[in-house]
């Protein structure tokens, strides 16, 4: 079959098409990865990477979702924040309704989140919110209370034009499992029916699913089969962790259901400045002591009245944790030091990364005003690479129509 000049050049295009976006980002990932140190590298390479349960096609997109904590005391900076980022947020979720004690869904009355995500037309996912496993375990159990609180709760989405809910439900009971399951698939299947999308929070695990597991109420594999939009994975983990948690979460949720949500949290330990054991061994006992716990802002807060203590402040970074660092040492004591862990772009970097090499294109990240405002060059990296690839997808998608459409064409390659 001859070819024609017309389909060599349709398929010549593809093909250089192709090849300079994968130089592209090549390129951009090279200079990207040189800007990390090595004992990051190092810390990515020595743990193996999963398959993933669907490859990334161009009708996937990236995907961030942001989240607002109502009582977290940061309004003025997370408008600025979302202000000043809004082309890298897609979604805002805000902590604007719970379950009461009485099984009900109420408001909280937030009215700045919605404006803001109106301005910059990201989508509402106004977030569901409970702590009190007495109640969700009626809510998951009692049909006629579930029935009701689905039904205010979409009442709710089409007055106010959301495009769904995020649900936060924190550790259900493990003899639950199943029924959050049930309740997660009747309150997505009414949503659907009214054009509105269900999200879930769950927290990472690294392990098998099993009673001793923290979260172990979420049954991924059987939450993944429902009909619910995202599953949300929260991190809490140390960089290794960390791996293993993304690992697991592949392996059991489809790409196109899966979103990583990343921490801005702070956390801290006591250690002996004087032991010749390195971290972590130095840890005064208890193995874990948390002196401190809580958003990097406050963090920021300690640091300013750590200086004017006259402490001695020094900045590492942990491979252990994949973390940086603060040690700070009062006069008072110079033999016991305190450790402030948290979460900045080098530490963003490493997570992103990995979820790239996964092909996970959606990410989670709470809380807005929180979070180190340098960890968006590390978002805004992780952006361009999943536009790069979806896009290389797409041209490549076109090539393999085309030598569907001409078989011939396939074994020709040879007389370019």
């Amino acid at each position: 079959m001859k070819i024609t000049n017309k389909r060599k050049f349709v398929i010549c295009a593809g093909v250089l098409l192709i090849a300079s976006m994968f130089l592209f980002t090549s390129f951009s990932m090279s200079v990207f990865t040189l800007s990390e140190n090595s004992s990051q590298a190092t810390a990515v390479s020595s743990y193996s990477i999963v398959a993933p349960t669907k490859t990334l096609t161009s009708q996937d997109k990236y995907q961030s979702m942001i989240w607002i904590c109502q009582f977290c005391g940061s309004q003025v900076n997370y408008t600025k924040m979302i202000e000043k980022y809004h082309g890298l947020i897609t979604d805002l979720s805000f902590e604007d309704y719970y379950l009461a004690s009485n099984e009900t869904f109420q408001s909280l009355g937030l009215n700045l989140p919605l404006q803001l995500a109106h301005r910059y037309h990201l989508s509402t996912f106004p977030m569901i919110a409970s702590h009190l496993p007495g109640e969700m375990h009626i809510l998951f159990t009692n049909s006629s209370v579930q029935s009701a609180f689905i039904s205010s709760a979409v009442k709710a989405a089409l007055t106010n034009d959301f495009t769904g809910y995020n649900i936060d439900f924190e550790v259900p009971y493990y003899s639950d499992s199943h029924a959050v399951t049930e309740f997660v698939e009747n309150f997505s299947n009414a949503l659907l029916a009214v054009g509105k999308e269900l999200t879930i929070d769950v927290p990472g695990v690294t392990g098998l699913f099993s009673p001793s597991v923290h979260g172990a109420a979420y049954n991924y594999s059987a939450l993944a089969k429902t009909s619910v939009s995202l599953i949300v994975v929260m991190d809490y983990f140390s960089i290794g962790d960390f791996y293993n948690a993304v690992n697991y979460s592949v392996a059991n949720v489809p790409l196109n259901k899966l979103m990583i949500a990343l921490p801005d949290y702070s956390y801290s330990f006591y250690v002996n400045v004087t032991s010749n054991c390195p971290f972590p061994n130095n840890l005064v006992p208890p193995y874990v002591n948390h002196s401190f716990k809580g958003m990097y802002g406050a963090l920021k807060s300690i640091l300013h009245n750590a200086r004017k203590d006259h402490a001695k402040i020094s900045n590492h970074f942990s491979s252990f944790y994949g973390e940086p660092y603060y040690e700070i040492i009062y006069p008072q004591n110079k033999t016991l030091g305190v450790e402030f862990y948290y979460i900045n772009n080098k530490a963003m970097s490493l997570r992103l990364n990995y979820l790239e090499k996964l092909n996970i294109d959606m990410v989670a990240m709470w809380r807005a005003g929180a979070v180190d405002p340098n960890l968006f060059s590390s978002v805004k990296m992780f952006y361009v690479h999943t536009a790069i690839h979806a896009l290389e997808e797409t041209v490549f998608q076109m090539v393999l129509n085309i030598e569907n459409n001409y078989p011939m064409m396939m074994s020709s390659r040879e007389s370019f």
